[in-house]
């Protein structure tokens, strides 16, 4: 990859100038998986700073001889000022990470039990979005995602909030002390249209 991006949604990722001219011929789906990606589907696409670094680890000659847009704008960056972006980069992206922990739901239903995660906690960007946990819940407790019903204080999370807002909105206000505590269970009643 050059500038390696991923889509959010599949998580599949490309060479960002691919990606780019793919989306403007007015295709709206990965290229890989065709999943929709909205009306807007450069909103939905955010550079892979872990597989970049991956490739360049592994093909050290490409990144010497094709440098990447990102790279070339770090260097300029660089020679302009005197300290280090990366501090300043480190240090933005450890006040984003949010801690939380994910658990069943003490109400579920009988017939349709959801186990406990073997590993509860997590740490994670603030900005993933209900959507996205749960479609990660569903892996782990092989089950379908549209089926997963996300709480926080027994109230149901819609899919576009950010674990952020959540965080912020709902169990800050309440003076609550320590980690953030979600439950899911199943609920066949829910369908997220997308």
């Amino acid at each position: 990859f050059r500038d390696a991006h991923t889509i959010t949604e599949c998580l599949h990722t490309f060479c960002k100038q691919c990606l780019i001219t793919y989306l403007r011929s007015g295709k709206g789906v990965c290229p890989h998986c065709n999943v929709f990606l909205g009306p807007h589907p450069q909103n939905v696409i955010l550079h892979d700073r872990t597989m970049q670094t991956l490739v360049d680890k592994i093909f050290p000659i490409e990144k010497q001889t094709a440098p990447s847009l990102a790279t070339t704008t770090a260097k300029a960056t660089t020679e302009k000022q005197p300290s280090s972006p990366q501090k300043k980069t480190q240090a933005k992206d450890v006040t984003d990470q949010i801690s939380f922990k994910v658990e069943p739901h003490n109400q579920q239903d009988a017939n349709h039990p959801l186990q406990a995660l073997d590993k509860p906690y997590l740490k994670t960007s603030g900005k993933l979005k209900v959507l996205q946990l749960r479609k990660y819940l569903a892996k782990k407790l092989n089950t379908n995602s549209n089926n997963l019903e996300l709480l926080c204080k027994d109230q149901t999370l819609p899919a576009e909030h950010s674990v952020q807002f959540i965080k912020r909105m709902m169990w800050f206000p309440s003076n609550d002390i320590g980690d953030l505590l979600l439950t899911y269970r199943k609920n066949d009643a829910i369908l997220d249209v997308i």
